[in-house]
């Protein structure tokens, strides 16, 4: 059975500030999550490097992506990533996203999906 899973856009820092100067979502890549991607230590929640960027840097709205991203389609789901990124468009247009300037992080796959993003956005 093939389950279409909408991805999640996570709110990390500064997101609901509406003087932030931009925003940053962090996409992962195949075999990750939208936190453990980013977490040195996968036991320490202090190790979350993005909570550190927000610290560093004020100003901006920082996000996470999850989407579905197993290595194999038997154990999750399967989308083509073109329509992939477009569901995450629609999700990031949805969230306000794209209003001022905006920055990914993405790493493996989830360059990939940012690749899509860009290519259908105006």
């Amino acid at each position: 059975m093939l389950i279409n899973r909408r991805p999640d856009l996570q709110k990390i820092a500064g997101c609901d500030d509406p003087r932030r100067a931009m925003d940053v979502v962090f996409v992962h890549g195949l075999g990750g999550d939208s936190w453990t991607t980013w977490m040195a230590d996968k036991d320490n929640i202090g190790s979350f490097w993005p909570n550190w960027l927000a610290e560093d840097v004020p100003g901006l709205g920082i996000w996470t992506l999850g989407y579905a991203a197993s290595g194999s389609k038997w154990k999750e789901e399967s989308m083509p990533l073109a329509d992939r990124g477009n569901q995450v468009l629609d999700l990031l247009s949805i969230e306000g996203l794209g209003q001022r300037p905006l920055a990914f992080i993405s790493h493996s796959m989830g360059g990939i999906v940012v690749k899509q993003i860009l290519r259908n956005a105006d």
